[in-house]
């Protein structure tokens, strides 16, 4: 583990067009920046905090980190949020937010970034800050001053364009002013709200008399875009904003790698929008997002990579009554909708039916002119490959392959499959040479491809009675009390374990030597066997109830169904749990309130998980009905992933996903 920890220097230096949040037509911003770190052998999460710039939608932090011990297999969230008010009647409002891999950023090399950051896939400004990595190992306490010292920027570095995603191009607008639109003696507050493709961007309110002055430059990234469309706003704190004018900019108009400067008339409104425009084609771009960080482009379905969206915690949540408090340092809870710091949109499905799932074997085999290649250069990335399919709108889709997972992209020529490789791992150019596998290849992709799904999901259920604290007592009850069978009979259905013919999660069907009965169900064709703390063999002798432990103690997610009377004595105490498995808590437990009957839910997740969908509703308490136990199926198998994603599985996850490469490759070169 500590050969993988790296020590990252970083100064969060400034953001330009963030949205607006207050009445005022400006915002109070400042970032969270996330990360898990290793402190005493065991991976935490950590935050660091920037300053509160007031009344800013280009604020400059200028505040510099140093953050110690951060897995490589992490990822940085930059959280940007609107400071409201001191008394915190209202929570702060989400602006927008920027992930990166911690294996992305260079080591020994000063980077300056400006990055998209995004609200629920729409734009929300950008985001600069400069890193300087270094091995942990090689770090100690005397270099922090002189660590520091590396991400200071220089005047030049500020000017540093926007990164973008490969096989887009660039483009910068710049808003000035308007001509006679306005007269000189009226004061209306206005803004421009630019836009291309999915991406809108918007300037400041000009608040004086006469035409405004924004002076604003905005850059998007694009490739299918046709039009930028320009809309005049008048700013009200309150009501809906009016358009009172609009001006379209055909992109085909521009020319490539040229300042145009326009004068454009201002449909349905009066005079002129002063505007400039420069498009950077693609080819001429070096400052290239990680794959992780692209944004999806309007029409553009292959480029969407199957990564599961993750959320913050604010940390704020209180669990009294249900959790015992000397676990909160080590979980993350989740009571309500509150306690999520960074609200993906609600639309985002367990599996997004707009990208391939399985892209070789959908996207690539049918291509009539595949073809499949593979490094022979040994890297410490492991083993590579490419595979191609035929040309889409001038490019040729292309997935590729290692023990980091799959990656969709697009290659111009076959001639690129180096350069495209370098440029997703970071390789040099000496690391990459490729080699064409021949046809017995698309069989055995086929079979790794299947191998990496998850048709079908294992979870615990446990029983905790009230008075019952501890995992030991819940795994000594063997009956269920009516409250608890409206349960079991709401999740799912009982099943004779002995001849079962479906996804048996490590369970016997033979022998009944792991109790006789269970409990299935599914959830959007995904089968899920649950292990029942009160079906589980019971074996009167074994105190430590290990046959059941062997089973719920090695599954991620566990439900546990707490009949509780909400008092101290009777809190989970998560920590009796003893295992490196167990990641995430759903816990349940039936209330009445005002002779309705309900369940309240607290999900718990360790510190290195990050929050998942879907989210709590409004009300915070779900009724007992087949709703909630679709809500409640999708936030357990997304909690599994989440967890997956976690630094302790991840690397474990590439550890058999290289050796199968390397059979694969191995069996090619023989």
């Amino acid at each position: 583990m500590q050969d993988s920890l790296v020590t990252i220097a970083i100064n969060i230096f400034s953001a330009r067009n963030l949205p607006k949040a207050d009445p005022t037509g400006l915002s109070d911003p400042y970032i969270i920046l996330t990360y898990t770190s290793l402190k005493e052998g065991e991976l935490i999460k950590k935050r660091k905090k920037t300053e509160t710039i007031k009344e800013s939608l280009s604020p400059t932090w200028n505040n510099s980190f140093v953050l110690k011990n951060v897995a490589s297999e992490s990822i940085l969230t930059f959280n940007c949020f609107d400071w409201d008010n001191a008394f915190k009647f209202s929570s702060d409002d989400f602006l927008g937010k920027f992930k990166i891999m911690v294996e992305r950023i260079p080591i020994n090399k000063k980077v300056v970034w400006r990055v998209p950051l995004m609200d629920s896939m729409k734009s929300a400004g950008d985001l600069m800050f400069c890193t300087y990595a270094i091995p942990s190992t090689s770090f100690v306490q005397t270099q922090k001053k002189m660590l520091l010292g590396n991400v200071i920027l220089t005047i030049e570095e500020m000017d540093t364009p926007l990164y973008v995603c490969r096989y887009q191009n660039r483009l910068d607008v710049n808003i000035q002013k308007t001509k006679g639109f306005i007269n000189e003696k009226e004061k209306i507050p206005v803004y421009a709200q630019v836009s291309v493709g999915k991406q809108i961007l918007e300037t400041t309110v000009w608040k004086k008399k006469g035409d405004p002055f924004w002076n604003s430059t905005f850059s998007f990234s694009f490739k299918n875009a046709n039009n930028i469309n320009i809309q005049i706003k008048d700013w009200k704190m309150v009501r809906t904003n009016t358009t009172l004018g609009s001006v379209t900019v055909n992109l085909f108009d521009i020319p490539d790698n040229q300042l145009v400067t326009k004068e454009v008339p201002i449909k349905g409104g009066n005079g002129t929008l002063c505007c400039s425009f420069y498009i950077t084609k693609y080819q001429m771009i070096d400052k290239i997002l990680p794959i992780e960080c692209e944004i999806e482009d309007d029409g553009d379905d292959w480029c969407k990579q199957n990564i599961q969206p993750f959320e913050s915690f604010t940390d704020e949540c209180n669990p009294k009554g249900i959790i015992d408090s000397k676990c909160k340092g080590g979980y993350h809870f989740e009571l309500s909708k509150d306690d999520i710091g960074s609200l993906l949109n609600e639309d985002v499905p367990i599996f997004n039916e707009n990208y391939f799932e399985k892209p070789i074997e959908e996207g690539i085999i049918p291509s009539v002119n595949k073809r499949a290649f593979y490094n022979t250069v040994k890297t410490s990335t492991g083993p590579i490959l490419i595979v191609v399919g035929d040309e889409v709108g001038g490019l040729k889709k292309a997935v590729v392959i290692s023990q980091f997972g799959t990656v969709k992209t697009y290659v111009k020529d076959i001639r690129d499959i180096d350069s495209e490789i370098m440029n997703v791992y970071g390789l040099k150019k000496e690391q990459v040479k490729m080699k064409e596998c021949g046809k017995e290849i698309w069989s055995k992709l086929i079979e790794y491809e299947s191998r990496n799904r998850r048709p079908a999901y294992k979870f615990g259920l446990v029983v905790a009675t009230q008075g019952q604290k501890f995992e030991q007592q819940f795994l000594s009850n063997t009956t269920t009390s009516p409250l608890c069978q409206e349960f079991f009979n709401l999740i799912g259905k009982t099943i004779v374990l002995k001849g079962y013919n479906g996804y048996r999660g490590g369970l016997d069907v033979q022998n009944n030597t792991t109790g006789t009965h269970s409990i299935v169900s599914s959830f959007k064709g995904i089968d899920i066997m649950f292990h029942v703390s009160t079906m589980l063999q019971h074996e009167a002798n074994d105190e430590q109830h290990l046959a059941k432990k062997r089973h719920i103690g090695n599954d991620v997610c566990v439900i546990i169904f707490k009949e509780t009377n909400n008092k101290k004595d009777d809190e989970i105490d998560l920590n009796s749990f003893i295992t490196q498995f167990n990641h995430v808590f759903i816990i349940v437990s039936p209330v009445v309130i005002k002779g309705v009957p309900l369940y309240r839910v607290c999900v718990c997740c360790k510190s290195a998980v990050q929050g998942f969908l879907p989210h709590f509703p409004p009300e915070k308490y779900f009724p007992r009905d087949r709703s909630f136990v679709d809500w409640l199926l999708c936030k357990t198998i997304n909690g599994e992933r989440a967890s997956l994603e976690s630094p302790q599985f991840i690397k474990s996850q590439r550890v058999a996903q290289k050796g199968l490469l390397e059979v694969i490759i191995s069996n090619i070169m023989n």
